[in-house]
């Protein structure tokens, strides 16, 4: 890897992802204050240069200032470090462990995707990563807590992605307890399926990161799911996922992309979706779908599509972009009219207005205006043939509940094969235990009736959630 001769530039892309990824700069001494007084006049400026020397981070306190010192490699680390961070300029990091911030030392990294084992720097770093990788080949990290100085660290784990088991870590002793498994994992080891990585080629030869996971007992090719994650600058990771098991348990596999304009797989892969909702972003999942019917993973006349948010506008895309390849969808929270929501864009997306406009465009520009109009679900529902699952929060602050509204009215006008589920009292995304009982049953019933999948059929708890929730 070879680093520039040169001061970095200053930091001028500033967005809420919590790391930064800056391939090619110098190794050399930067005060703290500098590295503030440059981020305060970035936040000033809310500009975005888009090359290589761009920075990612809300710098709200010194966590912030650790994490950017250790990422440009600033003699925090040495060159280990750097060398980790910057040669894999494809991946970012899922998480920086810095048991002491003022000390001056990162002690643990924890990679994004891929190999997701934690790397050790410190001696406190390097016992706890021994002590995680102890637990199994594959070990998913999902909370990590720490009193003091570190000695004792708590955390919540998932080996090969079946559910949690929470462990304390005594770094002094270098000792492992663990205090329980999560009650799923207890009463349903048994049940749970192991979540593969699998990489798909992409028309144009792109390399798209996913995540496979097969329902047991099934040789051939299977009812399948494509899971659509939000954003779009999200991510789906290597990890326990209820919502995929139970899936699975109900006879779908589930494959979830990585499609390009992604988060945590590097710039250049973020970069490559800018513009390109509804085009290439779209081709990625399409191309996917095809992958599995070819690998004789997905049966090709039971396929759904599903997501939420962005995922939501994707799988609506899906339903009237590509009505022959999807037999349902499940379009959940989802921004149906680009141009309309361009007006408001969210920043609990993560993005900031900078960023909105690289992905969807400006609503001043009438060339992008157009665009918005040209790719808009709510515009193209006379194109849909698929039966489609409306899910919404009528609290929704994120994406108007209106939206969905508009385009349940303009289906059933067209006599299109449209149900809805929406909820009362919930938001952007589903939060009361109650609203997921009637989520989950709604979503295997539907499912099963389009795609001929397994329903759990009535259970006990049902009664009693609408009992609570009313």
């Amino acid at each position: 890897m070879v680093f520039s001769a040169r001061r970095p530039d200053l930091p001028t892309e500033l967005h809420y992802p919590k790391f930064i990824n800056l391939p090619n700069v110098q190794l050399m001494q930067i005060s703290d204050q500098e590295i503030l007084r440059a981020v305060q006049r970035a936040l000033e400026e809310d500009v975005g240069s888009g090359d290589a020397t761009t920075a990612s981070i809300i710098p709200s306190d010194a966590i912030a200032v650790a994490e950017m010192r250790a990422r440009v490699g600033l003699t925090l680390c040495g060159l280990d470090f750097a060398r980790i961070t910057f040669e894999q300029v494809d991946e970012d990091l899922a998480e920086i462990v810095n048991f002491d911030l003022y000390d001056g030392k990162i002690d643990m990294v924890i990679p994004q995707v891929g190999d997701v084992t934690p790397l050790g720097f410190t001696k406190a770093g390097k016992k706890l990563a021994k002590l995680i990788a102890k637990q199994g080949q594959h070990v998913s990290i999902d909370r990590l807590r720490w009193a003091g100085n570190g000695n004792f660290v708590t955390a919540t784990l998932s080996v090969d992605a079946q559910s949690y088991s929470y462990h304390i870590f005594d770094l002094n002793l270098g000792t492992d307890t663990k205090i329980s498994d999560f009650y799923f994992k207890t009463k349903h080891t048994d049940a749970l399926v192991p979540t593969e990585t699998v990489q798909i080629t992409a028309r144009d030869g792109m390399k798209l990161n996913a995540l496979l996971l097969r329902p047991k007992g099934v040789d051939g090719a299977a009812p399948m799911v494509l899971e659509v994650h939000g954003g779009p600058a999200g991510q789906v990771k290597w990890e326990y996922h209820h919502f995929r098991q139970f899936l699975v348990n109900r006879g779908y596999a589930v494959l979830a992309v990585n499609f390009r304009g992604s988060s945590g797989l590097g710039k250049i892969y973020q970069a490559a979706g800018y513009g390109e909702y509804g085009r290439k972003m779209q081709d990625d999942l399409v191309d996917a779908t095809l992958w599995a019917i070819d690998q004789g993973i997905a049966d090709p006349n039971a396929i759904a599509i599903n997501g939420s948010s962005y995922g939501g506008y994707a799988s609506a895309m899906g339903l009237v972009r590509d009505p022959d390849l999807f037999k349902a969808g499940i379009i959940e929270h989802a921004m149906l009219d680009v141009a309309y929501q361009s007006q408001y864009p969210p920043h609990s997306w993560g993005l900031y207005l900078g960023q909105w406009e690289r992905y969807f465009g400006d609503i001043n520009t009438p060339g992008d205006m157009e665009k918005m109009h040209q790719r808009s679900p709510i515009n193209l529902v006379a194109q849909m043939q698929a039966a489609a699952l409306m899910v919404a929060g009528k609290r929704d602050p994120v994406v108007g509940f209106e939206q969905t509204e508009r385009f349940i009215a303009k289906a059933k006008d067209l006599g299109k094969n449209i149900d809805s589920l929406i909820f009362e009292n919930e938001g952007h995304g589903i939060d009361k235990w109650q609203s997921k009982i009637r989520h989950a049953r709604r979503v295997e019933d539907f499912l099963a009736e389009h795609l001929g999948g397994r329903s759990g059929n009535w259970d006990w708890i049902e009664p009693i959630a609408a009992y609570l929730d009313n």
